[in-house]
């Protein structure tokens, strides 16, 4: 686990976004948000987390881990307020297009 880095984390509490569970959403499973928010790491890369302000997304405790949490769910919503362009320009072993468009097939109806 890498902790954020100061920058971002000033950054993050900032961006109003970050203040509410992403589960509140009616179109997001088990949407009963529960506890204090936190921030939940959607995406790592060979192996580190992504620190970077479009994968970090905050979630209530009760969605950052155990049975609620729903990590594909997580990774949607990352790549919802993400550049692609850009991410795969930085991180080319992916293919976050595919990523981005299966991510949708499952949650946009």
């Amino acid at each position: 686990m890498r902790p954020i880095p100061q920058k971002l984390k000033d950054k993050l509490a900032k961006d109003p976004f970050m203040k509410t569970c992403v589960y509140t959403r009616k179109d997001a499973p088990n949407h009963n948000c529960r506890g204090r928010i936190t921030w939940e790491h959607a995406f790592s890369y060979s192996g580190r987390q992504i620190n970077e302000a479009w994968a970090i997304i905050p979630c209530c405790e009760a969605h950052n881990s155990g049975e609620a949490m729903d990590k594909r769910y997580n990774e949607f919503r990352a790549l919802e307020r993400a550049d692609i362009e850009q991410i795969q320009k930085k991180h080319p072993k992916r293919d976050w297009w595919q990523l981005r468009y299966h991510l949708r097939t499952m949650f946009i109806k």
